[in-house]
């Protein structure tokens, strides 16, 4: 009778993961949009809290993309990251709204409104941390750059002898220099999708990128695991010093990369949350 009921929520499990794919953008849909980029996704459990999403603006000219973490991981996560894709879609798509700061407002309206209890008014804090950028391009060189976050920065990665990044018109330092590429961080706003005591609207953030310039989005999975020799997380340092490391070769061997120093810290490790790391160059 157990081994039956087990097999009876395994099998729900696994059809949820195959809703939870349907919804997430197509590989074929993701390179249409984005020339070169990786996505390197590994739920912890059968279903994911992470999920990436990645669509065009209703007039054709903004591809929007983002990497965002849901609250907790397995069934819980999978069934909020449902409700966040739609919210991203009806922003975007529906509503016509193409400033990335706008669409995690109207996003964080609709999570809110989805949970709270019709019958007493009680809001259950759920939500998620989201990063969600927009690329418009202009001219053979230049392309407008758009980016907006809850809890989740973005980095950007450009060869040390080229100027500094230069967001809502100020030039900003790098965050880190290695391997003859420095790497600069657009900070989130300190609040997440959900309910927050204190709500402000969202910042937007504006740049202009250069053709090469590279952009990486990610959730806490990558930085948080337990591994190497002595047990202790990979942190935020390290995955940037890995990204930077890399530079010298394509999205496509990048993501090898990224994917063997992840198993190769693990190890014997368990996997502690969902992963999801995108990188896009521009």
């Amino acid at each position: 009778m157990l081994e039956e009921k087990n097999k009876e929520i395994t099998d729900s499990i696994f059809y949820s993961r195959r809703i939870q794919r349907s919804v997430l953008p197509a590989k074929e849909k993701v390179a249409k949009l984005l020339a070169s980029y990786f996505i390197f996704f590994r739920p912890k459990d059968i279903v994911s809290g992470d999920f990436y999403w990645a669509e065009r603006s209703l007039d054709k000219r903004k591809i929007f993309f983002s990497v965002a973490d849901c609250t907790g991981h397995g069934v819980p996560g999978a069934m909020v990251s449902l409700i966040a894709t739609r919210a991203l879609n009806t922003a975007l798509r529906e509503q016509g709204i193409d400033v990335a700061s706008q669409i995690l407002d109207s996003v964080n309206d609709s999570m809110i409104e989805s949970f709270t209890d019709a019958e007493t008014g009680t809001v259950i804090k759920d939500g998620m941390d989201i990063s969600l950028c927009s690329l418009e391009y202009n001219s053979d060189t230049n392309v407008s750059f758009q980016y907006a976050g809850a809890q989740n920065s973005v980095w950007i990665v450009r060869p040390e002898s080229d100027e500094n990044l230069v967001v809502n018109n100020e030039s900003i330092e790098p965050n880190l220099i290695f391997a003859g590429y420095k790497l600069f961080e657009i900070k989130a706003d300190k609040q997440p999708i959900g309910y927050f005591e204190g709500r402000k609207n969202f910042r937007n953030n504006n740049a202009t990128l250069k053709k090469g310039d590279r952009v990486y989005l990610y959730s806490d999975g990558f930085a948080d695991q337990f591994g190497g020799d002595k047990g202790k997380k990979f942190k935020y340092k390290t995955l940037k010093e890995l990204i930077l490391s890399a530079q010298e070769v394509s999205m496509n061997e990048q993501y090898g990369s990224i994917r063997n120093a992840f198993y190769d810290w693990k190890r014997e490790f368990e996997q502690i949350d969902d992963v999801c790391l995108m990188g896009v160059e521009v």
